[in-house]
């Protein structure tokens, strides 16, 4: 197989010391267009000019996350199709190749179907029903579904989370103790909640797309949201405003009311609008 890609995630978090958010990173990895580097050149005399400056250079960011979540939702839907499921999505096993897109890699823990007769995965990254599988003796009974796109789901919303925001959902365990005490720390912390944000520092388009991931990282897989096409809608609805060029109050109050947060799923709809104006569902 050629080899495409050009690094994975893990190495662009690692180059920020994993105190920054990946979209600085993933954007200074991109080769600038004429246009980028007429406005990185430009002086910075007149502040309206470099508050649209920003605007734009964060919905470009946004953009480079929504791609990312949508090419790796791609590639778990054609696996959950087939009956398999990757089990261990992660920064160090996403890559990106030259064009920025995104490759699923490293398949050693994926499985056939929902069996859970071995757990693996990356705790930081992992669902609270896998983390309870963590340290349990073989002959234990597992929770169900501990397989499963929920789970799936999860990890990959956590992976983007880290991209967004520069931090895992619920924060890194204590190196120094087992796995089984890291997974129930962890475990503690997602029945607490997200690591605290302050919503109202985040850009429109950040918070738009924080809202995409948080129906993933429910620690109630009941209340998760588990269905990979509507994720897939829902990220194709929000990469459609973004890489439009909206001016900052109007993409504010297109965001500002997610079709989603409607007890209808986005899926049909989107799909319904987009064959209409001839976008590819």
């Amino acid at each position: 197989m050629p080899y495409l890609g050009r690094r994975t995630i893990d190495d662009l978090l690692g180059d920020s010391s994993k105190n920054s958010p990946l979209t600085d990173q993933l954007t200074a990895s991109q080769p600038a267009s004429d246009e980028q580097a007429q406005d990185q050149q430009a002086p910075e005399t007149v502040s309206a000019n470099n508050s649209f400056r920003d605007h734009e250079a964060i919905c470009v960011r946004m953009r480079h996350v929504a791609r990312i979540g949508l090419d790796l939702v791609e590639a778990l839907r054609h696996m959950h199709s087939r009956g398999f499921f990757h089990n261990d999505v992660k920064p160090a096993n996403i890559l990106l190749t030259r064009s920025g897109r995104a490759l699923l890699l490293d398949f050693n823990l994926a499985t056939k179907g929902h069996s859970v007769e071995s757990c693996g995965g990356t705790l930081p990254y992992m669902a609270p029903e896998r983390l309870a599988l963590v340290g349990l003796p073989q002959e234990a009974d597992t929770p169900q579904n501990a397989n499963g796109i929920a789970a799936e789901l999860f990890s990959l919303a956590a992976v983007l989370y880290q991209a967004l925001l520069g931090k895992l959902p619920y924060g890194i365990p204590p190196r120094d103790s087992s796995d089984a005490d890291q997974a129930a720390w962890l475990i503690r912390r997602q029945l607490d909640g997200l690591v605290p944000t302050d919503r109202n520092s985040l850009h429109p388009a950040e918070q738009a797309v924080l809202e995409w991931l948080l129906p993933c990282l429910d620690c109630r897989v009941d209340r998760r949201l588990s269905d990979a096409a509507e994720f897939t809608a829902r990220g194709d609805w929000l990469l459609a405003q973004l890489e439009q060029s909206t001016p900052f109050d109007t993409l504010r109050t297109r965001l500002a009311s997610l079709p989603w947060r409607n007890a209808e799923p986005l899926r049909s709809a989107w799909q319904s609008e987009a064959r209409a104006s001839g976008v590819a569902a």
